[in-house]
């Protein structure tokens, strides 16, 4: 008698779904392609694909397990393997098909790119065992809008998810543009001229918010309120003898005539110095504008797009070219400093945040890395400065951010060194965790949920680090000219609509390079709620007061 033995395993195929197809771009839509070859059709990190499985005879006990990306190409952690039911849709009409949907935000990826790999895995039925692998590309690029002129400053988020931002031509012909999460642009104002320092944005209320921005046109410097929905004017400040607004704008609430209102203020430099609030609801004409004005006041150059502007109840703090920190109270009405006030910082302040009663800072020598520290003023009367780190002005420190447990980051170079700090504020003799060789850390680190840290250098590599140990996560050199003082933000993961994706692990990371907004996929739904100052100009709308929540996120 012959016996035959069936032992040819199955032969397994998967196929994967489309994925959405990506605009090439527009005068009113981003780049949705990842500029690498090969990813510029890939699925994105907050997406799902289907994975159709099918066998040229009946199996059973199908898994399918699905690798992640580990940094450089390599294979990363494996997820549990998932049961494959029979039934579905497949090419053809094989003994055997199922469908599985993965949701890619829920891959192990330390890069920025990769291939992910698929492996199934079944037997017949006599037992013989068959498998097949296939990989899938996922990119976190979500797109890059070409806003048409140099962007200024850093860009804002709003309770929508719409970035604002504005291009200075220095032509006098610049635009402030809405971009929404989608990549597409809401609105856009041409009328304005070029603009000055980072945007802020107001408290959403009644469906909108205000946008704070200033222009400046061949007939002067305006400071402006926008109505976020659409762009059109809510009101205006002209400011006289003005030729620049190089820092950023805060709002906050001070005292009017009648009751109290929302201000965004600002300090303008030219031939004289002007403090500036615009209250956009003010009742009476005479509470829409301030102006203080005065020689002494002092601004920071004209060559510093990014400096930091903050504010506390209505006391706003600067940096000025003198190497000084100067305060003032907004609503006094004088270019009399505060007491005590101005401060020697012995460098040009850049970055400031505020913690309980203190004002942090970053000071940098713009041309000499060996000149500059991170520093520390009480706010007590009266004011006291010190040397945080290093304790003597031999390192520049251009930014920084604090996160939860009073935790500073910041970047600190010297002519041989540029490294990642982080270190315990208020804990004396507290050692500073450090990693060496991150280049120029000009913007500040952001500190976003799920315990993650992100920065961006000067010449656009940017990395993801856990925050609690500064170990790295993933990084990418994008190659960009990110030479200005501006800030990366960080916004929860929305859809066209600007509404938050409940129960999402994403969020997307917005800065600006050049002419480009750029939108990158992370691992955190938004910032740190937790932390007390998690960016530059403290929150996602770029206000510059501890009293502004963090984040628009649910």
């Amino acid at each position: 008698m012959n016996v035959q033995v069936d032992s040819v395993p199955p032969t397994f195929t998967l196929a994967f779904s489309n994925p959405p197809t990506r605009s090439s771009g527009s005068a009113t839509h981003a780049d949705e392609r990842d500029p690498v070859t090969g990813y510029d059709v890939a699925f994105r990190r907050d997406e799902s694909v289907t994975v159709s499985i099918s066998a040229d005879e009946p199996v059973n006990n199908v898994k399918l397990t699905v690798v992640g990306i580990g940094p450089g190409g390599s294979a990363g952690q494996a997820q549990a393997p998932v049961t494959v039911q029979p039934g579905g849709t497949c090419d053809g009409s094989p003994a055997f098909c199922g469908n599985v949907t993965v949701d890619l935000s829920t891959l192990d990826m330390r890069d920025i790119h990769g291939t992910a790999d698929f492996q199934v895995a079944g037997v017949d039925a006599v037992g013989n065992p068959g498998s097949k692998s296939a990989g899938l590309k996922v990119t976190r690029w979500k797109w890059a809008f070409d806003a048409a002129g140099p962007i200024s400053g850093s860009p804002a988020v709003g309770a929508r998810g719409f970035v604002y931002l504005g291009t200075n031509l220095f032509t006098n012909a610049g635009r402030m543009l809405a971009i929404g999460p989608d990549g597409a642009r809401k609105w856009e104002v041409t009328t304005m001229g070029d603009a000055l320092g980072s945007p802020a944005v107001g408290a959403f209320n009644s469906n909108e918010e205000y946008v704070y921005a200033a222009a400046k046109t061949g007939a002067g410097t305006v400071l402006y309120a926008l109505r976020g929905s659409d762009g059109t004017e809510k009101a205006r400040c002209p400011v006289s003898n003005v030729t620049d607004l190089p820092g950023s704008l805060a709002v906050g609430t001070t005292s009017l005539t009648v009751g109290t209102g929302e201000t965004g203020t600002g300090i303008f430099s030219g031939s004289q110095v002007h403090l500036v609030g615009i209250r956009p609801d003010a009742l009476l004409s005479g509470d829409k504008c301030v102006d203080i004005s005065g020689s002494g006041m002092g601004a920071l150059p004209a060559s510093v797009t990014g400096g930091a502007f903050v504010m506390k109840d209505q006391n706003v703090f600067y940096g000025t070219p003198a190497f000084k920190l100067a305060s003032y109270d907004i609503s006094a009405g004088t270019s009399s400093p505060r007491s005590g006030f101005p401060l020697n910082t012995t460098s040009l302040t850049r970055g400031l945040a505020i913690l309980s009663d203190r004002v942090y800072g970053g000071a940098a020598n713009t041309d000499d890395p060996s000149q500059g520290s991170l520093f520390s003023v009480l706010m007590a009367s009266p004011p006291a400065i010190s040397f945080v780190y290093p304790q003597a002005n031999t390192s520049r420190v251009f930014n920084l951010a604090i996160g939860s447990g009073d935790t500073a980051f910041f970047g600190a170079e010297t002519v041989s060194s540029a490294e990642l700090l982080s270190l315990a504020l208020g804990t004396t003799g507290a050692t500073p965790t450090k990693v060496a060789d991150v280049g120029t850390l000009k913007g500040s680190p952001v500190i976003g949920k799920n315990d993650r840290l992100y920065t961006l250098n000067t010449v656009g590599k940017l990395s993801a680090w856990i925050a609690s140990s500064l170990a790295p996560v993933w990084s990418a050199d994008l190659v960009l000219d990110l030479a200005k003082d501006t800030s990366p933000t960080l916004d929860c993961r929305r859809d066209a609509s600007g509404n938050a994706v409940a129960g999402s692990s994403m969020g997307s990371l917005y800065f600006a390079g050049g002419n480009k907004l750029y939108a990158i996929i992370v691992d955190s739904p938004g910032m740190d709620p937790n932390a007390p100052w998690p960016r530059f100009q403290h929150d996602a709308r770029n206000t510059g007061n501890p009293a502004t929540p963090v984040t628009n996120c649910p």
